[in-house]
């Protein structure tokens, strides 16, 4: 946990628990799983979190 995440949850006077998920998508459904992820992680009515979207330019297996 980050010095701002600490801050923040000493403020909001909660313990703040991080998840990150990672997936892959075609890029035409990028806004529709963002949104979402957007409407589920909303837990009040600051801001939640942070949902990053980017490019994957190359996927290659390990092994085999």
């Amino acid at each position: 946990m980050s010095e701002d995440e600490q801050n923040y949850s000493t403020e909001a006077g909660m313990i703040i628990s991080e998840v990150r998920i990672s997936l892959v998508c075609e890029d035409i459904q990028v806004d529709e799983i963002t949104t979402i992820i957007r409407k589920a992680g909303r837990i009040g009515p600051n801001v939640s979190g942070w949902v990053y979207v980017s490019p994957i330019d190359q996927a290659l297996p390990i092994g085999g």
